[in-house]
């Protein structure tokens, strides 16, 4: 008898300082990579320092890059699979594809796709994902771009729900089951107090709050009373972020940091970095049209733009200092990094002239074809422009699906001017 008694307190004993214990989880965070393949191999060397670490990508991972792209961002997936993400949480320019490619990207793509407010199609990423490390559960919620319903609502049956009830819905599922802690990983800005401060003053179970989207980087800064942070963007800087619980499970504190570059390149990485870049050379170096300078080159795509759909005029913006001379295929995805579609808006002479006059650095420059003497125009610019610009907002538009890229792609092959 005494013999079993002394087993069974050596047990409870055992069974309690599981119990009570502290100890740590860390986060290894990405966002805003864009397809750098290149420099995330310089950061990979020193995300595979913490391998124990929970990795997950904020999203922006695919467009930008003309061999990435082509490749559907497949190239990207297939290098975090290389550094064991676990967590992947789409942005606003990711979904610039398909639904069949979000498909594609969930069955590629070794951990989980996560976005607690939106759907395209029969597409439905997940809520959330509890991960364990060390004894203790960490819920992470993934939440897209908030603006993402007004650029993408037209298309492939896009949905997308209140931000603050599909966070507060996943983080009372997490607390139910006894999470120890809850992340929010979401592609918007760290300092958006709209909107990311109106979710974590909402939803109080949240623990720390990592953004991006802003391309701005936040070593750790409190938004609404909470703790929120931001890795960089275009693979400049990493993100570590480790929650720390006492004996009691308590979350006793956060540290983090950011991780810069290493001097040398992860071989893994780098190695899928080359084979996306020589399987696009045919491809990307097809000859368009010859401009000899931006402005040239500016106006054609306007009067292009125009002609494509049929509009009274048209605006065309884009950064005249990536303007590059020789233009193929593959410049012309370096020049205009985003799969911005055709929107084509009404509005009266007055506007539309204010519209023109506009300089705003992150818009680029402004350059116009078409009719502007009308009293009422038919204007087609991007849809980025046409969400960005408050000029236009309440004003009567539609998103055609055209992509810009493609219409002057199509008509600069067949030369038409």
């Amino acid at each position: 008898m005494m013999c079993f008694r002394k087993i069974f307190w050596i047990y409870c004993l055992a069974l309690w300082s599981l119990l009570l214990h502290s100890g740590e989880v860390v986060f290894i965070a990405t966002a805003d990579l864009h397809g750098n393949l290149r420099a995330l191999a310089k950061l990979a060397p020193v995300i595979r320092r913490y391998p124990d670490a929970v990795k997950l990508d904020l999203g922006d991972f695919s467009q930008s890059n003309f061999a990435v792209t082509e490749q559907n961002g497949i190239p990207v997936l297939d290098a975090f699979n290389s550094l064991g993400y676990e967590v992947l949480v789409p942005g606003n320019h990711d979904l610039e594809y398909p639904e069949e490619v979000l498909h594609l990207w969930r069955r590629r793509f070794k951990g989980a796709v996560l976005g607690a407010q939106w759907r395209l199609g029969k597409f439905i990423p997940l809520p959330w994902l509890i991960v364990e490390r060390n004894g203790f559960r960490i819920g992470v919620i993934g939440l897209g771009d908030a603006g993402m319903k007004k650029r993408n609502g037209f298309w492939h049956d896009f949905q997308s729900a209140d931000e603050i009830a599909s966070v507060r819905q996943a983080a009372n599922y997490l607390r139910h089951e006894r999470c120890d802690g809850i992340l929010l990983a979401c592609h918007i800005s760290s300092t958006n107090y709209r909107i990311l401060g109106d979710i974590l003053h909402e939803v109080p179970e949240i623990d720390v709050a990592i953004g991006a989207h802003s391309h701005k980087e936040n070593t750790g800064s409190f938004l609404r009373g909470k703790y929120v942070l931001q890795p960089g963007s275009h693979g400049e800087s990493a993100l570590y972020l480790s929650f720390y619980f006492d004996e009691n499970r308590r979350l006793k504190y956060i540290r983090s940091k950011l991780l810069r570059p290493a001097e040398e390149m992860d071989k893994a990485v780098l190695t899928l970095a080359e084979d996306a870049e020589r399987s696009s050379v045919n491809s990307g170096d097809v000859p368009l049209r010859y401009f000899s300078d931006a402005a040239s080159f500016g106006k054609a795509a306007a009067e292009s733009i125009c002609k494509a759909v049929d509009c009274d005029a048209a605006i065309f913006a884009f950064n005249p200092g990536k303007f590059r001379k020789g233009l193929t295929v593959g410049k012309l995805y370096d020049m205009l990094p985003y799969g911005n579609r055709i929107a084509v808006v009404s509005v009266d002479r007055e506007t539309a002239l204010k519209i023109l006059k506009l300089r705003r650095k992150r818009l680029g420059e402004f350059f116009a074809a078409g009719d502007f003497n009308r009293d009422k125009i038919r204007l087609a610019l991007s849809d980025y422009l046409f969400f960005a610009l408050p000029e236009l907002s309440g004003k009567e538009g539609s998103i055609t699906g055209i992509f810009e890229r493609d219409v002057l792609i199509e008509a600069w092959k067949k030369q038409e001017y």
